[in-house]
This record gives structure tokens, sequence and C-alpha cells, in this order.
């Protein structure tokens, strides 16, 4: 499961120990709480379309290549 978090908070470390407890993936890969989601999402865009090479889109990017490594 990827985990959603909100910078500075430690509702990340909660949310996977919580988790933790279940028999499922818990990834590596974080998605922290962000303007641009929002923002790029009402105008039909993505970050990765915005901003290819900021913190969003790596962040995406590192969720997505994380999940294509469970799915080999």
């Amino acid at each position: 499961l990827p985990i959603w978090a909100i910078k500075g908070t430690k509702i990340s470390a909660e949310v996977t120990e919580a988790l933790s407890g279940y028999s499922l993936p818990i990834l590596e890969s974080r998605i922290t709480q962000r303007v641009s989601y929002p923002s790029t999402a009402a105008g039909g865009t993505t970050v990765i379309d915005v901003e290819p090479g900021g913190e969003a889109a790596r962040e995406v990017q590192a969720l997505a290549n994380e999940i294509k490594q469970l799915l080999r």
C-alpha cells in the first residue's frame, strides 16, 4: 500500500505501523500532501506534465516504479 504523508507530521509512521499488522505489502514510496496535486487535477493535467523535474513528479514516478516492480 502506498502511504500518503503530511510533511512535518508523524502520521506516515503511524499509518505504516497500523498497516504492518496486515499481510499487505507496504511500499517505501511516500506521496506528500502538496498544493500541486489538486491544482493540476483541476486543470486536467498532472504534476508530471506541469513540472516533470519537480519533487511531486519524482514522488509519483517513484511510486509508479515501485508498483511496477511488485507486478513483475
